[in-house]
């Protein structure tokens, strides 16, 4: 648990980890969060300048509450394996190249040393993405308006409709999925971390692998519904990183977090396998 903690620090505390949030934060100010009659998207900074900004306002969908939780939405999701990434594919990479890697395993067995790695970017990737999100939450609550500013009658239908199970109930489920979510797309960056040593090539190559398998899905998905295939588009759900998104908890997102904690089982089992692999190399060498 210790090394995990270290591990963690090592991608947090770092310049890169920093930035990572920071890129997160301005990926979600740039994206759309209003469209109007023109059929014209507006993104979030946008509306801090638009000239009729009062009026669109008193749109109840414009509350701050509303477009936070829209946050994750557009072409956001294609740079979060990048982005969620980065801190923890240059350190990895600083430790290969360093020569750190070697008395690191010095001080402990490979089991060790890969488990504590993929286990702190799991936790990496949540982290730093609810950590931007909780940034980008304080900004909307400070340049949107709240449920309050608006006529009670439209309040109570509102709520009822979007926010079914309660206000408070609704947030802590978004801040748990958005950390769920963000464990979700390191995946792609740790399984290719093991067999690929380029740091450039591992931050771009997350992106398209993420692109190209949710095209496959929506695809697949489209295919299932004109052949009324029901239990294939479960299951295609279940293979959706986007499914842990959505707002009420059911039996498909229990699938997606099971695939996700089993694609990690896989990835740390592959790493250990490689490490081993290279260690007995040198040692014939």
């Amino acid at each position: 648990m210790n090394r995990v903690v270290v591990e963690c620090r090592k991608i947090g505390y770092s310049a890169i980890g920093m930035f990572s949030v920071l890129i997160i934060i301005i990926s979600f100010l740039l994206g759309s969060c209003y469209m109007d009659s023109d059929y014209r998207s507006y993104t979030v900074i946008e509306m801090f300048f638009l000239p009729k900004r009062q009026e669109v306002l008193s749109n109840i969908e414009m509350n701050w509450l509303t477009v936070w939780a829209n946050s994750i939405n557009g072409w956001v999701p294609l740079i979060l394996p990048a982005a969620l990434s980065i801190g923890y594919l240059f350190v990895l990479s600083e430790e290969r190249e360093s020569g750190a890697l070697r008395q690191l395993l010095l001080r402990e067995n490979d089991r060790s040393y890969c488990m504590s790695k993929v286990i702190a970017a799991m936790l990496a990737g949540g982290i730093t993405l609810l950590i931007a999100n909780i940034v980008y939450g304080i900004i909307c609550y400070a340049a949107f308006p709240s449920l309050s500013c608006y006529p009670a009658e439209d309040v109570s239908e509102y709520i009822a409709s979007q926010f079914s199970e309660g206000i408070p109930v609704f947030v802590i489920n978004y801040i748990i999925k958005t950390f769920l979510y963000g464990v979700l797309m390191n995946i792609f960056a740790v399984i290719l971390s093991i067999y690929m040593t380029d740091k450039y090539i591992l931050i771009c190559l997350p992106m398209m692998i993420n692109y190209v398998w949710k095209q496959f899905i929506t695809r697949g998905q489209m295919v299932a519904m004109e052949r009324d295939g029901n239990i294939l588009n479960q299951l295609l759900s279940m293979a959706n990183p986007s499914n842990i998104l959505i707002q009420k908890w059911d039996k498909t997102q229990v699938g997606t977090i099971g695939l996700m904690l089993f694609m990690y089982i896989i990835a740390a089992f592959l790493f250990v396998r490689k490490m081993k692999k290279g260690r007995g190399q040198a040692s014939v060498a």
